[in-house]
């Protein structure tokens, strides 16, 4: 799996999870006269994912999955070699002889032969058209008591091509330990369109952390479009590191965690404050900056 390139050259081999060329990935290599993508998991190509790529004279693409439809359509190229839609850019597979690209109407795997089909047999008919994903159901807000409980959640979404659907938080993280099911089946609520509807239901098992919006996130070639679901997960304050740090003379170590946040945090001995003269600071903090709290004892502020 590898990235090569320079200013005026770029190769892109192996990267699998490489399935989408948009329009603004190769918009600030303005210089760029080549472009190589092999053995990656290329499918859909933006219709002006080269627009900004003025010098660009060649496009390899060799053993990449490109469905057949409107994502590929434009790159067709007619007698002279040429893509009719981008007539500066002479797209091929990279091979001696008749190295036209081709495209596969069905599945995902990487079939050679009558399976493939010339891009230039292609036309923009019913067949490779694109509409972009568009959302059309996805669960309201989800309320876990406490920990463990089991959140549901459904989305379901319809375009051309069929979009794939796929859960994201907002953070990022994908928290794959608290899966508990999954499945592209539809339900009866999921299931009101009289178009083509791709589906996918969620099952989870409630956690603290899981205290923001999850999103439904539909793609297809025209990209995508996401809908949030609000989460919220009660749970007590619990305290997941209390440790002394030897480094630093009376330095506690404190992290936990709760919903909704608690109000404040007490240190005591035995069950009462510590009586020792001194200045004590409780510092907290997040990924937006840190808070100290100071106190003395002994004396008055």
């Amino acid at each position: 799996m590898a990235t090569e390139g320079h200013k005026r050259g770029r190769k892109m081999h192996g990267l699998r999870n490489f399935t989408h060329l948009t329009q603004e990935q190769l918009s600030n290599f303005t210089q760029l006269a080549q472009i190589e993508i092999s053995d990656s998991g290329l499918k859909y190509i933006h219709e002006q994912a080269f627009g900004a790529n003025r010098k660009l004279n060649e496009i390899i693409l060799q053993r990449n999955p490109l469905q057949c439809n409107c994502s590929v359509a434009f790159l067709r190229q007619g007698a002279d070699g040429l893509s009719s839609m981008l007539p500066w850019l002479a797209v091929t597979d990279g091979t001696v002889g008749d190295d036209e690209l081709r495209c596969r109407k069905d599945g995902p795997s990487l079939q050679t032969g009558d399976e493939h089909t010339r891009l230039s047999d292609l036309d923009y008919d019913g067949e490779n058209t694109c509409e972009a994903p568009n959302i059309t159901y996805v669960s309201p807000a989800q309320t876990a008591e406490q920990e463990n409980d089991t959140l549901h959640f459904e989305c379901s979404a319809v375009g051309i091509p069929t979009p794939d659907l796929k859960w994201q938080w907002t953070d990022g993280f994908a928290r794959p330990d608290y899966v508990l099911s999954a499945s592209n089946e539809c339900s009866n609520e999921t299931n009101s369109s009289s178009e083509k509807v791709q589906c996918s239901r969620l099952t989870l098992r409630a956690n603290v952390r899981m205290n923001q919006p999850l999103l439904c996130i539909a793609e297809n070639v025209v990209y995508g479009s996401s809908k949030p679901v609000n989460v919220t997960v009660y749970a007590p304050p619990s305290v997941t590191i209390f440790r002394f740090d030897n480094r630093r003379p009376l330095t506690f170590h404190v992290l936990g965690y709760a919903w909704p946040p608690p109000y404040f945090v007490n240190f005591t001995v035995n069950g009462v404050p510590p009586n020792i003269p001194g200045r004590f600071l409780l510092r907290t903090s997040n990924d937006t900056g840190a808070m100290w709290k100071g106190n003395l004892t002994g004396t008055s502020e």
